[in-house]
């Protein structure tokens, strides 16, 4: 893949549509992009990648980040991706979610994420999760490989270089998708845990039903089972002592319950007596009894006798009330007549009074709609004005916003000034600092120099010989040769501060020179704030502008508020009057339809009231023939006299049963006392006290021998069923075992925890081949970029039998053939070395997904800690790179890059926010 053009609107600092034609990069080499800090170079990667995959190409990125900050908010926001696949070009163009004005009325509205990819053969795509997979199928790779395979990013490869076995084991898990491995390591260290809890769960149950084994005092398995219960002795041992128990207890229990029978039947002959006993004493009691209850009974039968005859006397009143029955019965049809004359008299009236009510009710509702409709009519005129007044409130809104976005970029500009000013005063000081230590470096390299040149003479004079001609003045005497003073400079003293004279003045001339830059941006962004400024304010202090504009918001904040307030009450008046307009009409309608209801229901009750008095007429002639008033008062009265006739008849037949029932009673009374005589006379005495004696000894025996064996029984149960249950827990617990001890062996293996052994988990393990691929790819590079000199190397042996190990890295020195920790190189054989180990991670992912091959690379800095010689090299591995039709991009603002890489992509920020581009090919 190879971009040809890319495309940016309102996308990150890119405020303007930005198009950066990469095909003039041409298709293969080396090429920089450099530019200002922030300017937005790693931002080109970005929308490569956003507009690929629809993610941004670092975690610190989202795209809802994307929309430009200093963007016009008409601006939309969108990437558009020209790139050449196998000799095929593709376009695809994105826009992320972001608030835009809206298209009609005011306000903003949500502009939703939208992608379209443009196939060679003119098929579009256009829903955003197949705009995705379609570019995955394009390009073999999804976004995470694409960031790995075609971006270095800043700082991550030297994360990768240092990182501990742990954190490199992280890194190639999201890399080389072996999580799955992790997952079966912790999945068998979960069930090693989870067998190993059953186990001992089952273990703990066991205890518990050797703790309920019972046996009885004096059994010789007492000492056993306390043995068994401090768990001294094994499943198999226990199991024996349980049976013994358990047949000594059966013993014992046939023993009691052979003695509990012949106690019974003891019992059941003494019951037989005292039986006996109470059945004699009870008929004696019984027909006493039953003697005295008939000499009642015979008196209660003459009460009886001369209640029946007194009932039999009351037959001509019976006959009398059966006349008047039939009398009332005969009338009852006449009651009915004059019943639905009532009625319909009734109903008469009610339909009168209904018809009189609906009559006022619809007068007055004539009435009240008649008020309402001269109300609606005044409310009409009032509003006739209300659409004039909502234009000059629109037009009031706009101009206060307007005015708002005018004090907003104001703002903008006046804290980008500030931030400016700071850094003036930054630099400036920056700058006092390195010229007080120019100052001081010139003082001590002039007082160095001169006391070097007075002590020049001494220097001389050691080399003079007796009788040898002077250097300087040729004389070959020399009486009074010059001395060195003790803590005179030497040369290479004085070189030394000549050059750090030099350094300061250098140091001081870059710190005047960035002062001098940043100065003269504040003093640019000062005139264009005064001149935008004195839009508001006229000859004001530009120091009060930050106070003039928070009060200026302030007061449009509540204009816009009164404003708003205003036009909400303005929008529900004209909706008023909308609903006057629909509504008069109508309301006219109704009040006529009504005055036509009301001359009808006046009609009606005309004719209901005619019909009242008819009726009344004819219920007033029925009413003087009848004795009572209504059938209701004549069937009360029919009723009473069936009452009294019905509590005649039943009295007469209650005193007839009842005197039957007492001489039924007498004649059961008589053949009851003959019974009773006759089983009297055939039972002998006996003593009931001598029986219940003998009750209460067997009785108490019964009992004693019950408890036992309930004891011996319980006991028999438990242990029965606490036998079986540890048969079963013992076979259960031997099989809980054996499975426990081979999950823990294969745990302990995949989990890199066998005592002894070097401790390499599973996932690390094969993480380990594909760390020895990436090694042996970056070494081709580390090789290059360090004259031969380095090797890097996994490291075979852990530094201890605690950790993890197995990705831990180390680097060869072939000039003194030591083996060391990376972490001991220097900060830029580090980068070499991390840079390295990127490029050799970039070629394995790119083998790992199926030899994909990307035409197009970026490295994104680390160079401004490498030497000349250092940065060489780099360079020329980032060739070999590009060998091929492979393109190279290095982000990065090292100086020495822009002389030695000609093609290069210049971002530069905009003074007043914003960035722009520029290709040098």
């Amino acid at each position: 893949m190879r971009p040809i053009k890319l495309t940016m609107s309102a996308f990150g600092p890119y405020a303007a549509e930005t198009v950066i034609e990469m095909d003039k990069l041409g298709a293969c080499g080396l090429y920089l992009i450099t530019g200002d800090t922030g300017a937005g170079k790693t931002t080109i990667f970005d929308a490569i990648t956003y507009a690929l995959f629809g993610e941004a190409s670092g975690m610190v990125r989202e795209t809802g980040m994307f929309r430009s900050k200093y963007a016009d908010p008409a601006a939309p926001t969108f990437v558009e991706l020209v790139f050449c696949y196998h000799e095929s070009l593709y376009t695809v163009r994105r826009n992320p979610e972001y608030m835009r004005p809206a298209k009609k009325g005011h306000g903003t509205v949500l502009q939703k994420a939208e992608a379209q990819l443009h196939y060679p053969n003119g098929r579009i795509v256009t829903k955003i999760r197949e705009v995705n997979e379609a570019v995955k199928e394009i390009l073999g790779i999804d976004c995470a490989q694409f960031t790995q395979i075609a971006m270095i990013a800043q700082g991550d490869f030297l994360k990768l270089l240092l990182a501990s076995t742990d954190d490199r084991k992280k890194i190639f898990r999201q890399i080389f998708r072996t999580q799955n491995y992790e997952i079966l390591q912790n999945k068998l260290k979960s069930e090693t845990l989870t067998r190993e809890k059953q186990y001992k769960a089952m273990k703990a149950g066991l205890e518990l039903y050797v703790d309920e084994i019972q046996c009885r005092e004096g059994s010789p398995e007492w000492e056993q089972l306390q043995l068994a219960k401090e768990g001294k002795l094994s499943s198999q041992e226990l199991v024996p002592v349980i049976q013994r128990i358990i047949d000594d207890d059966q013993q014992q229990y046939q023993r009691k319950t052979e003695e509990l029978e012949k106690t019974e039947r003891q019992l059941r002959a003494v019951h037989l007596n005292l039986d006996r006993i109470r059945t004699q004493q009870k008929a004696a009691a019984d027909l006493e009894g039953t003697q005295t209850e008939l000499g009642k009974e015979r008196m209660n039968q003459e009460q009886k006798k001369a209640a029946l005859d007194q009932e039999s006397a009351k037959a001509g009143q019976r006959e009398q009330l059966s006349e008047q029955i039939a009398n009332m019965k005969a009338h009852l049809p006449a009651y009915d007549e004059l019943e639905n004359v009532r009625q319909q008299l009734s109903l008469c009236r009610k339909r009168a009074e209904k018809k009189r009510t609906e009559k006022e009710e619809r007068a007055a509702f004539i009435e009240s709609l008649s008020a309402e409709l001269e109300q609606q009519r005044k409310d009409l005129e009032f509003l006739k004005e209300i659409d004039v007044e909502q234009t000059k409130t629109q037009q009031a809104i706009e101009e206060n916003r307007r005015m708002g976005q005018q004090l907003k970029g104001l703002e903008e500009i006046r804290k980008q000034y500030q931030i400016t000013q700071t850094k003036w005063e930054e630099a400036s000081a920056e700058y006092q600092k390195a010229a007080a230590c120019a100052q001081q470096a010139q003082q001590e390299y002039a007082e160095k120099y001169q006391a070097f040149l007075d002590e020049q003479a001494g220097v001389l004079a050691q080399s003079l010989d007796p009788g040898q001609p002077c250097p300087v003045c040729g004389s070959t005497d020399h009486p009074q040769p010059a001395s060195i003073t003790q803590g005179a400079p030497s040369e290479e003293e004085v070189e030394l501060a000549r050059s750090k004279k030099e350094q300061a003045q250098d140091d001081m001339a870059q710190a005047s020179a960035a002062a001098g830059e940043i100065k003269g941006r504040a003093e640019a962004q000062r005139s264009d704030l005064k001149r935008q400024a004195e839009v508001f304010i006229k000859d004001g202090p530009l120091e009060s502008l930050s106070h003039w504009i928070d009060r200026k918001r302030a007061e449009l904040k509540a204009q816009q508020k009164e404003l708003k307030e205003k036009q909400a009450c303005l929008e529900k008046q004209a909706e008023q009057k909308a609903d006057l307009e629909q509504n008069i009409p109508q309301g006219q309608k109704k009040v006529e339809q009504e005055k036509d209801l009301l001359n009808q229901d006046e009609q009606e009750l005309a004719r209901s009231e005619s019909q009242e008095k008819n009726l009344w007429e004819q219920e007033s002639g029925l009413a003087q023939k009848l004795e009572f008033s209504s059938k209701e008062e004549a069937k009360k009265y029919l009723k009473e006299l069936e009452k009294t006739q019905s509590s005649l008849d039943k009295a007469l037949r209650q005193a007839e049963t009842q005197l039957q029932k007492s001489r039924e009673r007498i004649a059961d009374l008589e053949a009851t006392a003959r019974t009773l005589k006759e089983q009297l006379q055939g039972m002998q005495a006996a003593d009931p006290d001598v029986e219940i004696e003998k009750k209460k000894a067997w009785e108490a025996e019964k009992t004693d021998l019950s408890q036992t064996l309930q004891t011996i029984r319980s006991r028999l149960d438990r242990n029965r069923d606490c036998l079986l249950q540890i048969e079963n827990r013992a076979r259960e617990m031997e099989a809980a075992e054996e499975e426990w001890s081979w999950m823990k062996a294969l745990s302990d293996t995949a989990g890199g925890t066998i005592s002894g052994k070097e401790k390499i988990m599973l996932e690390t393990y094969v993480q380990m081949t594909y760390f020895d691929r990436i090694i042996d790819r970056a070494n081709t590079r580390f090789m290059i970029m360090s004259g031969g000199q380095y090797e890097l190397k996994r490291r075979l042996e852990a530094e201890n039998r605690l950790s993890q190990s197995g990705l831990e890295l180390d680097v060869i020195d072939h000039y003194n053939g030591s083996e060391r920790s990376v972490k001991t190189l220097s900060g830029g054989e580090s980068f070499k070395a991390s840079l390295s180990l990127a490029l050799g991670l970039s070629d394995e992912i790119q083998s790992s997904a199926g030899g994909v091959k990307l035409d197009t690379m970026f490295v994104d800095e680390g160079f401004g800690s490498l030497d000349e010689e250092s940065l060489q090299q780099a360079i020329r591995a980032l060739s070999d790179l590009t060998e091929g039709n492979r393109l190279v991009g290095i982000i990065s603002h090292v100086a020495e890059l822009k002389e030695k890489i000609d093609r290069q992509i210049i971002v530069k920020k905009d003074q007043f926010g914003g960035s722009s581009i520029t290709i040098m090919a």
